[in-house]
């Protein structure tokens, strides 16, 4: 029952930062989230069902909307940073001149931190560096390891 407490609180603390409406906070904080069972079915073979206790059900269409309320206050202070998010995807995106790539290594670190303190795990085998350099000859920079 804690994590649907949890979950509960949250919700309510972070809608009402956001001025958002009674109304709204008592339809994200319902029934919706909490308890739920869940199974597996594989051709004709069906799992025994699970009671899970955390997330919200896969699908569930409150998803994004409460990964976007949970990251609210994850975002990027350098301005040559910007922390683009999409569902439950961040991107940084970082414009680097002269080779002084620091502002944006400090960005990932603080996402990393932010993660870290709000128990998220980055998937590394899911997040991707790439540079777009349109120079005749870009310098050679070495790889971002998170």
């Amino acid at each position: 029952m804690c994590v649907y407490v949890c979950v509960c609180v949250f919700v309510c603390e972070t809608c009402g930062k956001q001025n958002c409406r009674d109304e709204t906070i008592h339809f994200l904080s319902g029934p919706r989230l909490g308890f739920w069972k869940q199974q597996v079915r594989l051709g004709k073979h069906t799992s025994n069902t699970m009671s899970l206790s955390t997330g919200a059900p896969q699908g569930c269409v409150l998803s994004p909307l409460l990964y976007s309320l949970y990251t609210n206050d994850c975002t990027s202070k350098a301005p040559s940073v910007k922390l683009l998010k999409f569902a439950d995807d961040t991107t940084l995106i970082g414009l680097i001149s002269n080779s002084d790539e620091s502002a944006y290594k400090h960005e990932v670190e603080q996402l990393v931190a932010w993660c870290s303190k709000n128990n998220l795990e980055l998937n590394a085998l899911k997040t991707v560096e790439m540079i777009v350099d349109f120079r005749r000859s870009p310098p050679s920079l070495p790889p971002l390891v998170i």
